[in-house]
C-alpha cells in the first residue's frame, strides 16, 4: 500500500493554487483515460457524509448511463475526490467537468443548507496510458472510502 502512494506522488504531484498551469495544454480525446482530482472550496470535510458522497456517485452514474464517460474508479475523501475516467466520443472533458461541477455544487449546497461556491476553481488532471492507469487505479482503490465496484 505504501508503494502505491509513493508511485502516485511521483506521477501525480499535488499543486495548490496553480490552476492556470494545470489548464495549460489541456486537450480532450475520445477514449482517453484521465485521472482527475478536485477539492472542496476551503477544504471543508463535507464529503465524508454518506449523503454527500451519494450525490457524487449518482452524478457519475448519470454521466455513465448518458454515455458521456466510462467510469473506471473513484475515491471520495472528506474534502476532495479522485476519479479515473475515459471521455467517450463527441464529449469534451472540460464540458463534462463543468456540467458535473455545476450540478453537484447545486445539489450539495442544497443538501448542506448553504449557498455560494462549493468547489475550488479548476481541477488537477493527468492523461494516463494503459500501464499508468493500472497503477493509479490500484492507488485509488487502496485508499477508497467509496469505490465504484461496490456501487451498482
Amino acid at each position: 500500500r505504501r508503494r502505491f502512494r509513493e508511485i502516485a506522488m511521483i506521477i501525480y504531484p499535488f499543486n495548490r493554487g496553480q490552476s492556470e498551469k494545470l489548464r495549460h495544454g489541456r486537450i480532450s480525446e475520445a477514449f482517453a483515460c484521465y485521472a482527475i482530482s478536485k477539492s472542496v472550496d476551503g477544504r471543508r470535510p463535507v464529503l465524508a457524509r454518506p449523503s454527500s458522497a451519494r450525490v457524487l456517485m449518482d452524478s457519475w452514474l448519470y454521466l455513465r448511463t448518458a454515455e458521456r464517460i466510462k467510469l473506471l474508479a473513484f475515491c471520495i475523501m472528506p474534502d476532495h475526490y479522485h476519479v479515473l475516467l475515459c471521455v467517450l466520443p463527441g464529449e469534451n472533458l472540460s464540458k463534462v467537468m463543468e456540467d458535473f461541477g455545476k450540478f453537484t455544487s447545486r445539489q450539495l449546497n442544497k443538501l448542506l443548507h448553504r449557498r455560494g461556491r462549493f468547489w475550488q476553481d479548476g481541477f488537477s488532471i493527468i492523461a494516463v496510458g494503459t500501464t499508468m492507469s493500472c497503477m493509479i487505479r490500484a492507488y485509488t482503490l487502496s485508499t477508497t472510502l467509496y469505490e465504484s465496484s461496490s456501487y451498482k
